[in-house]
């Protein structure tokens, strides 16, 4: 009979989900030379990314999740051989690793008393959900091998919303931003190679959207990518039969050129963009609401259009004037059908941050 007692518990296992990162950077000028001519000596160090922990596990779809497993040793003798690895699934398909990802190859490692070993990791997920995290420690204490696993849950929530127009060869997306982060150059891309600029700026909860034209069936999916300042390239696969139909079965508006600061005083424009989604033209006119009276439209706000062909559209420039500082929506529209029984409402969603008057 052996008299070796079981060991108990030696280590602990734990995976933290990290904010994104940011750039920090210091300035220790009397720590370092100035710099010569020679290139030898920089008073100025690079700038370093930095990272804090995320309490809630929440990440955002197609953003890239960067997470922190590790291994602590609770005991006082080492940890020898020491390996971790970690699986990420998003139901039953793997998330991580990829083909790219090689655990393997990373080299066994002692843990000190009272140290611990981290294993980073990136994880991108196209699609909202929860993930389940599955950290394996493997090592040698006391001539023992030993074998841990811990899981953890991580919720993915949805970094964008969409809504789309009724179903046909040409489809209307809405993009809503539903993240903390400024989105930059937000486009659509279909499986056919076909890319339509959605908006250059896309602040938090702000809608823009955009007209998709198909020559056969619409498809599927349609993949939206944006970037923000620490990430180049983020993405998110969405079904369009299943997202929800945004109502308007005669025509559809959007608004471009709106700037996202202008100095009060100072003309500036936007183009408002009418589609007849009707199968026979259509005429009308279409004109801005006052509003809260801070936008004020130079000219007339009503402006007729005559046979707009089917399937087609036009563009109409508005000139608008800011009368005082602070964050102003553009005013709503209405737009009214000849021979339609109601007008149509268009509530504007674009917001303008308007700062002091430019003397230049």
């Amino acid at each position: 009979m052996s008299n070796k007692k079981p060991i108990g518990n030696v280590a602990k296992l734990s995976i933290k989900l990290c904010e994104l990162p940011s750039i920090k950077t210091t300035a220790r000028t009397s720590q370092f030379s100035l710099e010569t001519l020679n290139g030898s000596n920089l008073h100025l160090p690079p700038p370093n990314p930095v990272f804090k922990e995320r309490p809630n596990k929440v990440g955002n779809s197609g953003v890239p999740m960067y997470l922190m497993a590790s291994i602590t040793n609770t005991r006082f003798q080492p940890l020898r051989d020491c390996t971790l690895s970690v699986v990420v699934k998003h139901g039953t398909r793997t998330i991580y690793p990829t083909a790219t990802d090689n655990q393997d190859k990373k080299p066994p490692q002692q843990v000190d008393p009272m140290k611990w070993l981290t294993f980073p990791l990136i994880v991108t997920c196209p699609v909202d959900g929860t993930l389940k995290a599955t950290t394996r420690a493997q090592f040698t204490f006391e001539n023992q091998k030993m074998d841990m696993t811990a899981s953890a849950d991580l919720k993915v929530d949805p970094s964008i919303s969409m809504a789309r127009s009724k179903p046909s060869n040409i489809v209307q997306i809405q993009v809503e931003n539903k993240m903390k982060q400024l989105f930059l150059n937000v486009k659509a891309r279909t499986p056919d190679k076909q890319t339509s600029f959605i908006s250059r700026f896309l602040k938090q909860e702000e809608v823009a959207s955009t007209f998709l034209k198909f020559n056969e069936a619409v498809p599927e999916k349609v993949e939206i990518s944006w970037s923000i300042p620490s990430c180049q390239k983020c993405w998110q696969i969405i079904s369009l039969d299943k997202l929800p139909e945004k109502k308007n079965e005669d025509l559809a508006i959007s608004l471009s050129d709106v700037p996202q600061t202008i100095p009060a005083l100072k003309p500036f424009k936007v183009t408002a963009t009418l589609k007849n989604t009707r199968d026979e033209p259509i005429s009308g006119e279409l004109q801005f609401q006052k509003g809260d009276r801070v936008m004020h439209l130079i000219g007339k706000n009503v402006t007729r259009f005559v046979d707009i062909p089917a399937k087609s559209e036009i563009q109409m420039p508005f000139n608008f004037i800011a009368l005082s500082q602070g964050a102003h929506p553009i005013p709503n529209i209405e737009v009214k059908i000849d021979g339609a029984k109601a007008s149509y409402w268009v509530e504007s969603s674009v917001g303008i941050l308007v700062i002091g008057h430019d003397d230049e």
